[in-house]
């Protein structure tokens, strides 16, 4: 039997698709701590290998712990800061290379998830698998006529990007968009 046989798709829908979650962490914090920590949940509690689940931690000290033992590094073992940030980046890009889609939460302006969507955006240019994009927007911050120009202006025809928009008011609707999302793709 395979592994295939062997899974409850009806249990686990998200199973065997590789997430790249991405979220401010130095930015503007969701208004609720544990948001982007019940998005992570919510997508590996249905299956998904969410590949920088320590974007959704809810402190430094949980973020800092994830990230170490998901990437293989031993904890301490960088002590300069800057060799810390070059660390960090490298394996970030190399997830985003490493998944099939890519969650993002864009309400508020961050540089690391700008640069995470245009790699992800260019990876087919690098000989690597199209990306499905999701842009998570709370429409309780921002309108999606606010969105940057850099989302909104991205020509699906002539960037070969396949990415929606969801504008969702509370927790339960940014997980019923993931869900469409990850069940359409």
């Amino acid at each position: 039997m395979s592994l295939i046989d062997r899974v409850d798709y009806r249990e686990r829908p998200f199973a065997g698709k590789k997430v790249y979650y991405s979220g401010s962490i130095r930015g503007v914090a969701n208004s609720n701590p544990n948001f982007a920590w019940n998005l992570v949940q919510h997508m590996k509690d249905n299956g998904a290998n969410v590949l920088d689940e320590h974007v959704g931690a809810r402190n430094r000290q949980e973020m800092s712990e994830i990230f170490y033992e998901r990437s293989g590094i031993e904890i301490g073992a960088i002590k300069d800061l800057k060799e810390r940030a070059r660390v960090a980046r490298k394996q970030d890009l190399k997830w985003v290379e490493e998944s099939g889609y890519l969650v993002a939460l864009v309400t508020s302006p961050s540089h690391g998830v700008g640069i995470e969507i245009q790699h992800a955006i260019l990876k087919p240019r690098l000989g690597l698998n199209k990306t499905p994009i999701l842009f998570l927007v709370d429409k309780n911050v921002v309108n999606e006529d606010k969105l940057s120009n850099m989302i909104t202006g991205i020509d699906t025809e002539t960037e070969g990007v396949d990415f929606e928009i969801g504008v969702y008011e509370n927790e339960e609707e940014a997980k019923s968009l993931i869900t469409n999302f990850l069940l359409k793709h």
